[in-house]
This record gives C-alpha cells, sequence and structure tokens, in this order.
C-alpha cells in the first residue's frame, strides 16, 4: 500500500510538473504573440502614415510640379530649355508634330 501510494504520488508530481511546465510555455508564446502583436501594430501605423503622406501629395494637383528657388532659377531654366532644344533636335523633321510646335513656341518665347 505504501509502494502504491508512492508511486502514485511521484506519478502526481510528474503530471503537476507536466502542467506547470507546459504553463509557462503557453505564457512564453503569449509574450511572444504579445511582441509580434506589437510588431504588426507598428507596421500598420508607419504604413497609415505613409498613406496620409501619399493621400496629402495626391490632393497637392494643382499646386506646381516644379517649385524653383529663386536663387537657382537661372540654373533650371537653362537646364529646361537644353531638354527642350535636345527634343526638337530628336524630332524628324519631316513629320508634322504637334509637339514640336509646342516646343518652338517655347524655345522662341525663351530667346526673346
Amino acid at each position: 500500500l505504501l509502494q502504491s501510494y508512492q508511486d502514485d504520488a511521484l506519478s502526481s508530481v510528474e503530471v503537476q510538473e507536466l502542467f506547470l511546465n507546459e504553463i509557462k510555455n503557453i505564457e512564453k508564446d503569449i509574450i511572444d504573440l504579445q511582441k509580434e502583436y506589437q510588431n504588426k501594430k507598428d507596421i500598420l501605423e508607419k504604413l497609415k502614415n505613409i498613406n496620409q503622406e501619399y493621400n496629402h501629395l495626391l490632393k497637392q494637383d494643382d499646386e506646381a510640379l516644379i517649385t524653383i528657388h529663386q536663387d537657382n532659377y537661372k540654373e533650371y531654366q537653362e537646364y529646361i530649355f537644353s531638354i527642350i532644344h535636345k527634343t526638337l533636335m530628336n524630332l524628324s523633321p519631316d513629320d508634322t508634330y504637334r509637339k514640336r510646335d509646342l516646343l518652338k513656341s517655347i524655345e522662341r518665347k525663351h530667346q526673346l
């Protein structure tokens, strides 16, 4: 009877240890899941901020596409007109393009 009691006591201690280990593992899993949740929440917050910035940029459709400071105005102007001139040179002289008319008009205005 004593032997049976000792065997049962050992097995109940083992079962208790098993449950305690299982509880510790579940607590560790909970902590890991909380960390993962926080990481995903941070990523979502960053994406929301990026989305807000993107939407803000989309709303600025009415504003100028290129803004030029007075200091660099001449540099930008020369650069843009060099691009227009190169584009005109690459267009075939035989074909009629509305693009050519527009670019030539801009070029003439610049030369004045």
